[in-house]
């Protein structure tokens, strides 16, 4: 290796060691925020008026199991309407979702995607009434009976866009659901939940969002990215609101059960976390700065999730082909290895306490937590790819199959138990 090459080398593993340490110590502090305690939202008469919009393509064997969950919720039933937005279908989940008691609407349009069907959904929704809010749900979830109660509660005490917490309805099918189950309750536990305690913006997730109706009408829903959730959350933060995280209720969501599901779910995510990054990241970040705003700052943070994960890949790459030619690593005379160590090792058991009360109730998803090192290495992997083809806008369904009520799930007592302690 010439030394020039060697230098411009050594200056580039610099750079982007810099950037992923920084990122990795604020993970670390999210991590502690995930040990801070929310301040409860206090109980308020029921007064707002919900619609709670379910986009579904081909979900005929899971949607009705949806709607029952939603007429069994404690909310008065003038207080709430249910609508489904039959997106595409070449099943019978209109004609299934009508006989249970919800309002259809069918789409058919050459523009696919999620994104799509709830813009539809919106204006028809907004065409027909005042609601105070609109609860967005996927067709494969299912509700605890207070969902509905606790989002009034929020939006009673001022909190204009609100994100519930996601459970799996699933994680003892098989491997695949058991490891999608861990990866949901670290990021729920110890990236979304802390952002609101530390002050930041949390994010929506696709599912168990609620939107005020004037957030709506101010900023409309132009979001057709493959993560509609994220591109609404960083238009949000830009337009000055924050999401809220209320940890006092809960959706269940299904997993997928076999590994091409879950790559190809993973790929789209990534992409859309790309797409989000190269549209929004930088503005957030700019004018974050220029506003002395760290709620900007850290939303531009978040957008770069899947990108700090290449550049963690590049990174070791990088020191590899440095030390295989001159057997020398310059990074580490700059940045001590111990320094690497530790913020591994921490990041690796802080989240152990929080597993404890999964595990007490059914430790079967941690059977395959063996595998988790590996999952994370093959996030790496898709996340690179999803940089390389981050211009497809090709939106791969993840399908549903798995009808089942609230009392059928597995490692459903402790999450009954943390709501009861909640709202206690």
């Amino acid at each position: 290796m010439t030394h020039a090459l060697q230098v411009v080398l050594s200056v580039a593993q610099d750079i982007l060691a810099a950037v992923l340490l920084a990122y990795t110590l604020y993970l670390g502090m999210l991590e502690v925020g995930g040990f801070l305690r929310t301040d409860p939202v206090p109980p308020s008469p029921p007064r707002r008026r919900l619609a709670v919009l379910v986009p579904a393509h081909d979900e005929a064997p899971v949607i009705a199991a949806l709607v029952d969950s939603l007429w069994r919720v404690d909310y008065p039933r003038d207080l709430y309407d249910v609508f489904v937005v039959a997106d595409n279908c070449h099943d019978a989940t209109g004609q299934v979702a009508r006989s249970v008691g919800a309002t259809v609407f069918e789409r058919r349009s050459r523009r696919r995607g999620k994104g799509y069907a709830l813009s539809y959904g919106w204006r028809q929704i907004h065409r027909r009434g005042r609601y105070d809010a609109i609860v967005v749900l996927d067709a494969d979830n299912l509700v605890p009976p207070n969902l509905l109660r606790r989002l009034n509660d929020h939006l009673q005490s001022g909190h204009e866009i609100i994100q519930c917490r996601k459970q799996s309805k699933n994680p003892v099918d098989n491997g695949v659901a058991a490891l999608k189950t861990l990866i949901l309750w670290t990021s729920d536990r110890f990236i979304y939940a802390p952002k609101t305690r530390l002050g930041f913006s949390s994010v929506l997730l696709g599912t168990g969002m609620c939107i005020a109706t004037p957030v709506l009408e101010r900023l409309g829903w132009r979001c057709f990215m493959l993560t509609e959730d994220f591109e609404f959350t960083a238009q949000a933060v830009l337009a000055g609101y924050r999401v809220h995280w209320a940890d006092d209720t809960m959706i269940y969501e299904e997993q997928p059960t076999t590994l091409r599901a879950a790559l190809r779910q993973h790929v789209r995510w990534a992409r859309g976390q790309h797409q989000v990054f190269f549209r929004y990241g930088w503005r957030l970040l700019v004018s974050g700065v220029a506003r002395r705003d760290l709620c900007r700052i850290e939303a531009s943070a978040q957008t770069a999730q899947s990108l700090v994960s290449v550049i963690g890949a590049a990174v070791a790459v990088l020191g590899w082909l440095v030390w295989s030619w001159t057997g020398h690593l310059p990074l580490l005379d700059r940045i001590p290895f111990w320094i690497w160590t530790a913020v591994a090792v921490l990041q690796s058991l802080m989240p152990l306490p929080a597993y404890r009360q999964y595990a007490r109730a059914d430790p079967r998803p941690f059977w395959w937590a063996w595998l988790y090192p590996v999952l994370l290495s093959g996030l790496v992997a898709i996340a690179a790819y999803a940089l390389v083809t981050v211009r497809s806008g090709r939106w791969d369904v993840t399908p549903h199959r798995r009808a089942m009520s609230v009392a059928e799930m597995g490692v459903v007592a402790v999450h009954r138990g943390e709501l009861a302690r909640r709202q206690g």
